[in-house]
């Protein structure tokens, strides 16, 4: 009777263990992917920043120069 106790507490927390483990590279995997995800919006928003500043000033010196010429 005793060397089933040790048996179940034995066997229990080496399954725990293993979800445990489980649980922490499910948890890394997401986490990476959470990262590139965050960083490839942040050259998004970066790259679209970059973009929309080049129209302003593209658009201003175009419009400097209509307003030069008239």
């Amino acid at each position: 009777m005793p060397l089933k106790r040790v048996v179940q507490f034995t066997t229990v927390p080496m399954f725990d263990h293993h979800r445990i483990i489980n649980h922490v590279t499910l948890y890394i995997q997401s986490s990476t992917f959470l990262y590139k995800f965050s960083s490839l919006l942040q050259r998004l928003i970066f790259s679209s920043y970059l973009i929309s500043n080049y129209l302003l000033i593209s658009i201003t010196l175009l419009w400097n120069t209509l307003v030069m010429t008239l």
